[in-house]
């Protein structure tokens, strides 16, 4: 239970931090790269530990795809995705990481402090 928390407190940051983050780094755009994604969250000094919902949420599939493939996780794209999408973004599948910066840059929102979990050095 206090390992879904922390889960679902890291996923509930990265959907709010997140996409101003990347627009800062990176600038606007729906996706970014895995790499992208990941190197800001780092940055950020985020919790890397569910690193791979936020790939999921703002990373291209194919980099993701390729991100996974080079760190040997079995992780796939769309259980994931829609994990988040059903739990935190009621059931909204047309998000993307500039409509996400939309939203949260407009009401002001902070963040709070089927492969999960993301340790170490893969994400």
């Amino acid at each position: 239970m206090i390992n879904n928390a922390r889960k679902n407190k890291a996923i509930r940051s990265y959907l709010q931090q997140l996409p101003a983050l990347l627009v800062k780094d990176y600038g606007m755009s729906e996706l970014y790269t895995a790499r992208q994604v990941r190197s800001t969250i780092e940055r950020a000094g985020m919790n890397l530990e569910h690193a791979t919902y936020a790939l999921a949420m703002f990373a291209d599939r194919e980099s993701f795809d390729r991100h996974h493939a080079e760190t040997g996780k079995q992780c796939d794209y769309n259980t994931l995705r829609n994990e988040v999408i059903d739990r935190f973004l009621d059931g909204n599948s047309t998000i993307n990481a500039a409509k996400l910066y939309t939203v949260f840059a407009a009401t002001g929102s902070g963040g709070e402090g089927a492969c999960g979990a993301d340790a170490g050095g893969g994400d």
